[in-house]
C-alpha cells in the first residue's frame, strides 16, 4: 500500500509480472524487502524532483520516517 497514492490500489502499484505498467518494477523480484522498499523510496524522490514532503505524502507515511528510512539505508 505504500506505493498507493490513494485510498484504492491498483495494478500499477503491485509489483506483479503483467502488471499494466511495469516500468517502474524493481529488475529484480528476489530482492528483500528492505531492497524493495528502499527502490520505491527511490523512485518515488525522482518522481517529486527530490522533495521529501511530497515523497513522505506520495509513500503514504510521515515525513520524520521517511528521514529514518534515508538514514537507515545511507540515503542523502
Amino acid at each position: 500500500m505504500i506505493l498507493s497514492d490513494g485510498d484504492v490500489l491498483r495494478p500499477e502499484h503491485l509489483w506483479l509480472e503483467g502488471a499494466a505498467d511495469t516500468s517502474e518494477s524493481p529488475k529484480s523480484h528476489s530482492g528483500s524487502l528492505e531492497d524493495m522498499e528502499r527502490s520505491a523510496i527511490e523512485a518515488t524522490l525522482r518522481d517529486v524532483g527530490g522533495n521529501r514532503k511530497a515523497a513522505a505524502a506520495k509513500l503514504g507515511i510521515g515525513l520524520r520516517t521517511l528521514y529514518e528510512k534515508l538514514k537507515r539505508y545511507g540515503m542523502k
